[in-house]
């Protein structure tokens, strides 16, 4: 008897987790992860890598709508950078790709500005995409 249970809820586990997430879930679950990776990084990474400087983004983190714009242009940013963690291959850089590609970005503005360190970059992205998580509610 005990076994028959054990082997109805693996069943059900397998079949739960069989059904696939839909284009919201996966929007959704990506945005999580790179809230999760930005906030990671911070705590993680040394802090002289932290130090590099990257285009300021500032202006784009105050209200959700700009937000979005921010997540455009901060894919470029974390991606022209030289590590493993980053760069075109980078996970965060891929998941901000995925999430992206479901926005409508405008074309990056590649021109520099003024720069802020990534430590900087890494605290707005996920502050970002905290504001972005809660308006979807």
């Amino acid at each position: 008897m005990k076994t028959l249970i054990f082997l109805l809820s693996v069943n059900l586990a397998l079949v739960v987790t069989a059904i696939p997430l839909t284009h919201g879930d996966s929007i959704q679950a990506n945005l999580e992860k790179i809230i999760g990776l930005a906030e990671d990084y911070v705590r993680t990474l040394p802090e002289d890598f932290l130090k590099t400087l990257g285009k300021d983004l500032t202006h784009l983190t105050e209200t959700t709508n700009k937000c979005k714009e921010f997540f455009c242009e901060v894919e470029a940013v974390l991606a022209s950078l030289e590590h493993h963690f980053f760069g075109k291959r980078g996970e965060i850089v891929r998941s901000l790709e995925q999430y992206n590609k479901h926005m409508n970005c405008p074309n990056a503005n590649h021109s520099q500005g003024n720069q802020v360190e990534l430590k900087r970059l890494l605290h707005d992205l996920k502050g970002c995409g905290q504001k972005i998580n809660s308006n979807k509610v």
